[in-house]
């Protein structure tokens, strides 16, 4: 009893003691201002004033715009940035598909292919920089990922299971809709080294990729930039609604966005509804080239393309699956109906 008593005593005094002291007065919390220039670097900054965010500026314009505000020393890729008007939710409008660039990406990618021995040899003749199957999945689920591009034979996708998690996440995972599940290993290898890329369809409905680096030429990347425009236009799902390319922004490595003009001229012309078509009409007369684009006739001298943009006019054409015809001769345009 008389411990109980003075434990009780000693709580009262320290209760006490505690009201007697005066309450600590609380620091007022210090407001954080944002940092100047929204958290950009100086060199960032310095190129920002060549932009007008609210301003949509034909491709071409946009292209060197791109070229110019580069904010890094190295040689930046170029990127673009397609918002659709599709829903990723709906299986059939995730699209997903591969493109070769006429003027190839500015890098060559390091490959890695997945076989058994008899294909491992024909990827390695063909450029393949690493090959192997057990010996690769073991250096993978160790944490390796020195590649940028892993190609598989069908008959080896049953073991890349255990990879689906590491690979899955960072969207190197072997599928046949990219490309990268084939019988013939070699010529994927080529393909991948040539220039070829994957586009897909993000989770918010937005497809990122480069298309290029800006020491290209300009009329290099408007090549490549509209022959990946060519293929996104032959991925569109029959159920897709609306406006199928809704905006498009072109950037460098860490440089601002430029928003593109839809409906910009020449046959570079995105704006369009579902039920629009693209380019109709192709015909030559001498050193000219004369097509319909979107109904605007176009007509250039062909020392205006290089020869990367030319191709990339042809693959913007035949990648939309509309009928082409080719004249040598007269003044008439020659018309294709469409299908």
């Amino acid at each position: 009893m008389a411990e109980k008593k003075t434990t009780a005593k000693k709580a009262v005094k320290k209760s006490e003691a505690l009201e007697s002291k005066p309450a600590k007065e609380r620091k007022p919390k210090v407001q954080l201002s944002p940092p100047a220039g929204g958290g950009h670097g100086k060199k960032y900054l310095a190129v920002l004033p060549k932009v007008d965010k609210n301003k949509f500026y034909p491709v071409a314009e946009v292209i060197q715009l791109v070229k110019e505000t580069s904010p890094v020393k190295f040689d930046a890729t170029a990127e673009l940035h397609l918002q659709m008007g599709l829903d990723p939710k709906k299986s059939e409008q995730n699209i997903r598909g591969t493109v070769t660039l006429p003027a190839g990406t500015g890098k060559q990618p390091k490959i890695l292919v997945l076989a058994e021995a008899t294909d491992t040899k024909k990827a390695e003749a063909a450029g393949a920089d690493f090959v192997g199957l057990e010996d690769m999945i073991e250096k993978i689920q160790k944490g390796w990922l020195g590649f940028d591009v892993v190609i598989a034979t069908p008959a080896v996708m049953p073991q890349l299971g255990k990879l689906g998690q590491t690979l899955g996440t960072k969207g190197l995972m072997p599928n046949p809709k990219s490309g990268t599940v084939t019988t013939d290993v070699a010529k994927a290898v080529e393909e991948f080294k040539k220039g070829k890329v994957e586009f897909r369809l993000d989770k918010d409905a937005i497809i990122h990729m480069g298309f290029g680096k800006v020491s290209f030429a300009a009329e290099d990347l408007q090549a490549n930039l509209n022959a990946i425009l060519g293929a996104v236009r032959a991925a569109k799902p029959s159920s897709a609604k609306g406006t199928y390319i809704k905006k498009l922004s072109l950037s460098s490595t860490m440089g601002p966005g430029i928003k593109i003009d839809l409906n910009s001229g020449g046959y570079f012309r995105l704006g369009e509804s579902s039920q629009s078509r693209p380019p109709v009409i192709l015909a030559m007369n001498g050193s000219k080239i004369s097509f319909l684009a979107f109904g605007e006739l176009v007509v250039r001298q062909l020392t205006d393309f290089s020869n990367n943009a030319f191709a990339a006019l042809i693959l913007l054409i035949q990648d939309a699956r509309t009928p082409m015809a080719v004249s040598s001769g007269g003044d008439d345009i020659m018309q294709s109906h469409e299908s």
